[in-house]
């Protein structure tokens, strides 16, 4: 039976199911399909924790002030001004080291006239005029001419031009003059010659022919110090003069020591001066005068001995109670291992009243 059915097998073949059938067409159609993957960005931000409340807060707020007002933050145009009144014919500011000056050292008519006030030899030279056009943000200025002033590092060339602007020291000319800024010391240096400036509204400035306002301004006035007394907690004298020291200031001692010892908070809570403070001892010497007491150790009495001048010290177990054992022990331990008798022997007799029979 088995050999017929395997003759049928070989001779009909194997018949498919459906579920075969249906695979097939399946992995067909999968064969046939392209699988295109659609390429996308992907990125990771991270801000920190997100308050809603506040969030929804400030666009509520930013909504009403463009209901009412009408302007758009976004489109605002950011641009340097400056203000017209600092800069103009009434009082000259002074030279500003400007390492952004565009080429040549330029001057604002209205500083100019100003200076003339000060030193009416400055005069205009306006055979240079037009020589320069120079740019402030998306304005231009043509140069009406030029002027030779004189400073501390040397003659400088500016071009006057017809905007409120200050007197501006461009790099260009401090590189040819030798002159370097030094910021962090506030002091223009030329070679070995070293000029002080001033801060105005967060720039260096550079003074004509007032050296005592310069230097005044290099060092603290009374006010700045007392105000950096209290801001550092009302230190000593000697730390807060070593901290102005360390921070380039060259400040006074004495100074310092006036205003600290008339402030109020350093008089009320400040410690009492320290004195030197020692003990005159008379001039006594060895066995010239002992303490003599009991002491007890383990519930044992012990005779306690203490020279008053080298404050030597000796001991030695008692016996018994008494005042023959206290006169034998003493005599033990001090009287006949040392100089002899002392000639005062000091006791405390409390209720030991033997003691007071060894005197």
């Amino acid at each position: 039976m088995a050999y017929f059915q395997t003759f049928l097998i070989q001779y009909e073949g194997v018949e498919e199911s459906l579920e075969d059938e249906a695979t097939t067409e399946a992995e067909q159609l999968l064969a046939d399909m392209e699988i295109e993957d659609i390429p996308y960005e992907h990125f990771l931000t991270e801000l920190g924790e997100v308050k809603g409340l506040e969030t929804v807060a400030i666009l509520n707020n930013q909504s009403a002030m463009h209901l009412i007002t009408r302007t758009d933050m976004f489109r605002t145009e950011n641009s340097a001004f400056t203000v017209s009144g600092r800069y103009s014919s009434d009082v000259f500011q002074g030279i500003m080291p400007d390492s952004g000056a565009a080429g040549v050292s330029t001057a604002g008519e209205p500083q100019f006239r100003a200076l003339q006030r000060i030193d009416p030899t400055i005069q205009l030279d306006t055979t240079t005029a037009g020589l320069h056009r120079i740019k402030f943000g998306k304005g231009e200025a043509i140069s009406r001419g030029t002027i030779q002033v004189p400073t501390p590092v040397g003659t400088i060339t500016f071009h006057v031009i017809p905007t409120n602007t200050p007197f501006l020291f461009c790099i260009q000319d401090m590189d040819a003059m030798g002159v370097q800024l030094l910021n962090l010391e506030n002091v223009l240096t030329q070679h070995n010659k070293v000029v002080p400036i001033i801060r105005k509204w967060g720039h260096p400035w550079m003074l004509l022919n007032q050296p005592e306002q310069s230097m005044a301004w290099s060092h603290l006035t009374e006010s700045e110090l007392r105000q950096l007394h209290r801001r550092f907690g009302h230190p000593s004298v000697r730390r807060l003069y070593k901290v102005l020291q360390r921070s380039g200031h060259d400040a006074e001692l004495s100074a310092i020591e006036h205003l600290t010892k008339y402030c109020h908070q350093c008089q009320m809570n400040g410690k009492a001066p320290g004195r030197f403070k020692f003990t005159l001892k008379d001039d006594h010497e060895f066995n010239w005068s002992i303490i003599v007491d009991v002491v007890y150790i383990d519930d044992k009495p012990v005779l306690h001995v203490v020279d008053e001048a080298t404050s030597f010290q000796a001991a030695r177990f008692l016996p018994d109670m008494s005042a023959k054992a206290a006169w034998d022990t003493l005599r033990l331990c001090w009287i006949d291992t040392y100089q002899g008798p002392p000639d005062n022997i000091v006791t405390d007799a409390g209720k030991n009243k033997y003691l007071s029979s060894i005197n």
